[in-house]
């Protein structure tokens, strides 16, 4: 299964980043309290896919650490650092997600088994978030 991967600013810091994307500098407070609340409980709520032990530092603010979380709805793919960013900084957010989360109001219930369990189509779900 592809996910659609909410990944939206050059300031994630994995091993590619990719420089042609928006900053979040230019995308902050773009979400009003009350959507970005709405919108945060939903990617809160979210089907839990991968945790790491260990936390990482907001790669904008450099400070604040978070636990690196994946979480899935079944249709997209995001981590605990965009649920940071939609509560901290209201970031944009792709209108295509938002009109979803709308759609949907609450996580649908999906059987992660029938995913595959810690493996979907033969490939670890960590390959499987790097690569979506």
């Amino acid at each position: 299964m592809k996910y659609k991967r909410i990944m939206l600013y050059k300031e994630k810091i994995y091993e590619n980043r990719d420089e042609t994307k928006p900053s979040i500098e230019d995308n902050l407070n773009a979400l009003s309290k009350e959507q970005a609340e709405k919108v945060a409980i939903y990617l809160e709520s979210g089907h839990i896919l991968l945790s790491f032990v260990s936390p990482t530092i907001d790669p904008f603010d450099q400070k604040t650490r978070l636990p690196v979380v994946i979480y899935t709805d079944g249709v997209y793919i995001w981590d605990s650092i965009i649920i940071h960013w939609v509560k901290s900084y209201r970031v944009k957010l792709p209108e295509e997600f938002l009109a979803h989360v709308s759609k949907h109001q609450t996580v649908p219930n999906i059987d992660l088994k029938a995913l595959g369990g810690i493996t979907v189509m033969g490939k670890n779900l960590e390959y499987l978030w790097l690569e979506s």
